[in-house]
């Protein structure tokens, strides 16, 4: 759900957390946006669907999967990462805030959308993400540096291990889209501090998880 600067700003998180060498620093910064370059969000992010009708990471099933090979292999402890702060923040902001219902959102203040306007990103929920962006880079969570990872190409040896197949986005494209909406006005769907909130959480929870099974 948030979009991949975010990712990366919490990978950098964890990074600061739990140094490692260059090289398993960009695996595993890579691997934080892998599951957004799968065709099939569906299976790329171990989706169920949670009680306000939002699909969020099955982690059980995650760290079931996952856990044993993350700990030798930067790329899958990445793509933890990612599913730990898609779950995070769509159990902690998204669905305090929003209940989904075939394709209609309900806001707790009485709005309503369909999923194709809330989601849009010219004047929806993903205006906010473009938004704080710039906060991001001004409150150092991640840097122009961090993004050189982009110029690298995802591994396919991944998604073909997962059974995912691959999208082949043109991030440097997309990162270009970002940096230039972060002039954009926030529409209120939710706050800087919540996405905030959201990395600190995710980092605390990776940790965590990630000694346990390390230690396992």
């Amino acid at each position: 759900m948030p979009g991949f600067l975010y990712h990366l700003a919490c990978a950098n998180e964890v990074a600061k957390a739990r140094p490692a060498q260059e090289n398993e620093r960009d695996m595993f910064f890579i691997g934080n946006i892998l599951p957004d370059l799968a065709t099939d969000k569906g299976k790329s992010h171990y989706r169920i669907r949670n009680q306000n009708g939002w699909k969020i990471p099955n982690l059980d099933q995650v760290f079931e999967e996952l856990s044993a090979i993350a700990i030798t292999n930067p790329y899958y402890a990445g793509i933890i990462c990612h599913l730990i702060l898609d779950y995070v923040f769509i159990t902690d902001v998204l669905s305090t805030k929003y209940t989904l219902d075939d394709k209609t959102v309900f806001a707790n203040t009485g709005q309503t959308w369909s999923i194709d306007d809330f989601l849009s990103k010219r004047t929806g929920f993903y205006v906010d993400y473009s938004a704080y962006n710039s906060k991001l880079f001004a409150q150092k969570l991640i840097s122009v540096s961090d993004l050189s990872i982009l110029d690298c190409p995802p591994p396919k040896h991944i998604f073909k291990n997962l059974g995912w197949q691959q999208n082949d986005r043109d991030l440097q494209k997309e990162l270009q889209d970002y940096l230039t909406n972060t002039t954009r006005e926030p529409l209120g769907f939710f706050s800087y501090d919540e996405i905030l909130s959201s990395i600190h959480k995710t980092t605390n929870i990776f940790i965590k998880n990630y000694s346990t099974f390390a230690n396992s």
